[in-house]
């Protein structure tokens, strides 16, 4: 059996329990993390977006073709990725 020294006396594992404030915090933890991990894909997508829309900006026929100025594309191609 294993044991657990707590506040200087060794307890049985299967005793210690864990406390509803340690789930809580897991649960906080991991919504963090999947906040984190939503904000870098949709980072990560405007950086793609903005990229591949400058290269429209040579392009006259397709920016008529799209209904957009060459000012627009570069306006917008010119945010940084955590603009909206």
């Amino acid at each position: 059996m294993s044991r657990v020294l707590i506040s200087g006396q060794l307890v049985h594992a299967s005793k210690f329990q864990r406390s509803k404030v340690g789930t809580v915090n897991e649960k906080r933890r991991s919504s963090m993390f999947r906040r984190l991990l939503d904000t870098s894909l949709v980072w990560g997508e405007r950086i793609k977006q903005r990229r591949e829309l400058q290269e429209l900006a040579n392009s006259p026929e397709l920016l008529m073709d799209i209904g957009i100025s060459r000012y627009e594309v570069l306006r917008e191609g010119s945010k940084r990725f955590w603009q909206e």
